[in-house]
């Protein structure tokens, strides 16, 4: 279970996240992120799950990706890569319908994908 410090329950933070900058988009999850004010800070972020009712009807099933969604930051990201989340203060994930077919191990390789650090545009110096 992700712990209750790692969880965003704030409407602000949640729009704050949203109005972000957009981290990552693939065909199972967007990700939102807003960093923190101050660089010193090595606080761990919160992390807030979307699901509508729109992608899936039954509360079993949403229910169901949340968990697992949560797993995944908790056994992976807070565990493993904590360094790398270290400057976000709030990252918001929206689920999509594919999420809910996807095998576990393959939204964690997403996931994870989200959150490595990619090269910048090679440009003639």
């Amino acid at each position: 279970m992700l712990p209750q410090r790692c969880r965003l329950k704030s409407t602000s933070l949640f729009r704050q996240a949203l109005a972000g900058r957009r981290l990552f988009v693939c065909d199972a999850f967007v990700v939102y992120g807003v960093t923190q004010r101050e660089e010193g800070k090595q606080n761990l972020p919160r992390f807030g799950l979307i699901i509508s009712r729109k992608t899936e009807k039954r509360a079993v099933r949403r229910n169901l990706i949340k968990r697992r969604m949560r797993e995944i930051i908790r056994r992976e990201l807070l565990a493993v890569h904590a360094a790398r989340l270290a400057r976000y203060r709030a990252i918001v994930i929206i689920m999509r319908p594919p999420a809910l077919t996807k095998p576990f191990e393959t939204l964690c390789a997403l996931t994870l994908r989200a959150f490595t650090p990619r090269p910048g545009p090679v440009g003639d110096a």
